[in-house]
């Protein structure tokens, strides 16, 4: 229906069907595939949409994969000229090559496993020896390292793109499908966003409409009061970086 109000025709061979739903769920779908043209169109397992691979459990492990490998062979590289580049260069290059695409589309990844983020975060500890050149031992903690560099850790880096995306739809910089999705409590004295009940599960706590307004709520009044974009960057980050642990933990007790 909505292909034939904008004139659009499907193309059967570039095609596929996506399930994303719980296992138990999954498990009871017993189609295999849809005729259509005369062109069998297959239910797949996973499904790349704007460079980003999406599976049916949205668990972003295949796409989480495929971004640790091509960082990897981006470091490999870089690693080899290292000893011809500054610190500040090869800060700008890993800006440039590998954070790119780690921060791609990275508001997808809240509420992944553990394991999953620490494949991110283990190639961001690679970077960061590698802007060092290696004088950092493997047994030392990258803390400090990361607070001189003025980087976010990749956990903190999610939540820092799902805060700004709220920052935007608050003040008419987002897409009006995605700012639909915030709306404020009647309060005018707190000027809090209404948190929309969901149910108990892990679909239903990383959805944006849930997680964003939550996160938004908790933040300082200094941070989210910033009407300018340039300075709400600026205060969001340092609050992430010396206070990031504490406000993960904040929105894990609501």
């Amino acid at each position: 229906m909505w292909m034939n109000e904008h004139f659009l025709c499907l193309n059967e061979t570039k095609t596929k069907i996506l399930v994303v739903a719980p296992p138990g769920v999954k498990e009871r779908i017993l189609i295999g595939g849809v005729i259509l043209e005369n062109c069998c169109i297959r239910f797949v397992d996973s499904a790349k949409n704007l460079g980003v691979i999406l599976d049916s459990f949205l668990s972003f492990e295949t796409q989480v994969n495929k971004v640790v490998k091509t960082c990897f062979h981006i470091i490999r590289k870089l690693s080899k000229v290292k000893m011809f580049l500054s610190q500040l260069q090869l800060q700008i290059l890993v800006s440039g090559q590998i954070f790119s695409n780690i921060d791609y589309c990275n508001a997808l990844y809240y509420g992944l496993s553990a394991n999953t983020i620490q494949k991110l975060q283990r190639v961001q500890n690679c970077a960061a020896r590698l802007v060092m050149k290696n004088r950092v031992s493997f047994r030392t903690s990258l803390d400090g390292i990361f607070f001189k560099l003025h980087w976010l850790k990749v956990k903190f880096r999610i939540i820092y793109k799902i805060l700004l995306v709220v920052h935007n739809c608050l003040h008419n910089n987002a897409p009006n499908e995605v700012a639909a999705l915030l709306t404020y409590c009647d309060s005018e004295r707190t000027m809090n966003l209404q948190e929309p009940r969901v149910l108990r599960s892990r679909y239903g706590d990383r959805a944006f409409s849930h997680a964003a307004p939550k996160m938004w709520n908790l933040l300082p009044d200094y941070v989210r009061d910033k009407h300018d974009t340039i300075q709400f960057k600026k205060q969001l980050k340092s609050f992430l970086i010396t206070r990031g642990e504490e406000f993960v933990q904040w929105t894990k007790r609501r």
